[in-house]
């Protein structure tokens, strides 16, 4: 068995939230494996929208991803964890960038004082 809760950043998707774009979100991730017969029982609780998308998709096509998925444990994870580098790159880069605005804010108020 495996479970763990997954933080992660996402993006608003409205523009109430002009102050900051991104939130911090939580998922949680069960999956239960039976090493004789080779199924695995899964549950996500509030994953992001575009994992359960890639999620959907790889399970839908049917192909060799999809096949391997269900033989190797470990595959739904890596496709799961896989998709979180980009909005963390993102937001990071947010970040810095507001963290740059607040420095040069500042200089400015130094120098006039």
């Amino acid at each position: 068995e495996t479970c763990y809760l997954l933080k992660y950043v996402g993006r608003h998707d409205d523009q109430r939230h002009s102050v900051n774009p991104f939130s911090i979100r939580q998922a949680l991730i069960y999956q239960q494996f039976n090493k004789k017969s080779r199924r695995s029982i899964h549950v996500f609780v509030r994953i992001a929208a575009d994992m359960e998308e890639n999620l959907r998709f790889v399970l839908e096509s049917g192909g060799e991803a999809a096949s391997t998925i269900a033989s190797d444990w470990k595959s739904i994870h890596a496709l799961v964890l896989g998709n979180l580098a980009d909005n963390w790159r993102q937001y990071i880069n947010y970040l810095d960038m507001m963290v740059t605005e607040l420095v040069s804010c500042g200089e400015d108020l130094f120098v006039r004082y």
